[in-house]
């Protein structure tokens, strides 16, 4: 813990359009001022443009981004170059055995990647590296291994409460 910088973050996109909290995260800028159907990666962001990125960078760092998806989603491959991301590596890059739940990369996959990376990265020199997951994207439905039950919810025993299939999926992603 001592070389790690930890605090909190407040988000509010919820379900949906993670690249708007990536934009105001990476940027500092806030969407206060926009629509709230703007996506800044489709419209706003078509040029260099100051960011966490830029700054680690100009303060000696390498920086990657990474997502474990195409490459194009939500204009990434245009959008991190303008924030000054040296890489940027997709789901074709991922030099890991490929692990999928619901349909999506795992966060287990996305993990060994990250590690991967670093080390490999370049010896000496820091590396700021930003990283989006995708495991839990989507509805609980699908084939999620249940390998915890819900036991109560509040005081009240799951088996009273009826079908709690949602929360058990939920809590067995979170795991």
């Amino acid at each position: 813990s001592e070389n790690a910088v930890v605090g909190y973050t407040y988000v509010d996109v919820l379900g949906g359009l993670t690249a708007n909290t990536e934009f105001e995260m990476l940027t500092g800028d806030s969407l206060a001022f926009l629509s709230p159907t703007a996506v800044p990666y489709q419209l706003q962001v078509n040029h260099d443009i100051h960011s966490l990125a830029h700054i680690l960078r100009e303060q000696g760092y390498s920086t990657m981004a990474m997502h474990p998806s195409v490459n194009f989603a939500w204009n990434r491959d245009k959008v991190y170059d303008y924030y000054g991301f040296e890489e940027f590596g997709d789901i074709s890059q991922i030099g890991t055995d490929l692990q999928y739940v619901g349909g999506y990369i795992s966060d287990e996959c996305n993990f060994k990647e990250i590690i991967r990376q670093y080390e490999n990265r370049e010896k000496g020199k820091p590396l700021f590296l930003f990283n989006v997951t995708i495991q839990n994207h989507g509805g609980y439905g699908g084939n999620t291994a249940i390998l915890l039950n819900a036991e109560k919810v509040g005081n009240v025993p799951a088996k009273d409460i009826g079908d709690v299939y949602d929360l058990d999926t939920y809590l067995n992603l979170i795991k």
